[in-house]
């Protein structure tokens, strides 16, 4: 069974955010964890843009300009 940290908080005081703390306690407890997934959906330093045109470089025939 998957178990999120966030899912397990909702149910469980759980002060410890570090996730290989929480799967040791969770041992101590009798609880069986078999692995942890890490997912980190916050990006930082991610700039997004979208491309408005394209043409040709004036002086190379295999290069495009964005």
């Amino acid at each position: 069974m998957r178990a999120s940290l966030r899912w397990l908080r909702e149910f469980v005081d759980i002060p410890e955010t570090d996730p290989d703390r929480v799967a040791h306690v969770l041992l101590m407890l009798g609880l069986e964890v078999e692995s942890i997934d890490r997912y980190d959906p916050e990006f930082t330093g991610v700039e997004v843009g979208r491309v408005a045109s394209i043409r040709a470089h004036p002086d190379a025939d295999k290069i495009r300009l964005a």
